[in-house]
């Protein structure tokens, strides 16, 4: 790694005091006249060489799975809710986390009741009470 040029930047320095200083010097409606050339002159230095503005590219996808592959991890999870509210119909949230993810705590309850939520809106399971589930019949 080179050393710095200091004084490179030392004139740096006093070029932008000596460009805020005039600007200081000029009424309000000036300096905006100015810096609006400035950033618009920076503006055309970031554009293509034909002129053309180029749209934004989209987001690209995480590579984690491959695209259209089919989500095995969901519907493990799915299938193990199912199963144990067949085996015990009625059972508590809690009961139910603990077969689905291993754990009952605060974070697997939310996500077994959001589970349970999207399985209710396909018409897989029912709510029969405050908390206690049940899978439908079909």
């Amino acid at each position: 790694m080179g050393t710095p040029d200091f004084t490179t930047a030392i004139q740096k320095a006093d070029m932008k005091r000596a460009i805020a200083a005039k600007l200081a010097s000029l009424p309000r409606d000036a300096q905006r006249d100015v810096l609006a050339d400035l950033l618009l002159a920076l503006d055309e230095k970031t554009l293509p060489a034909n002129g053309s503005v180029q749209p934004n590219k989209p987001h690209k996808e995480s590579p984690g799975r491959p695209k259209g592959a089919i989500n095995t991890n969901g519907e493990s999870r799915t299938a193990v809710l199912v199963a144990a509210l067949k085996a015990e119909p009625g059972a508590s949230i809690g009961k139910l986390a603990l077969a689905t993810y291993g754990k009952d705590d605060k974070v697997r309850k939310g996500n077994l009741r959001a589970l349970l939520t999207s399985l209710k809106k396909q018409g897989r399971v029912k709510n029969v009470g405050s908390g206690k589930w049940e899978v439908v019949a079909g």
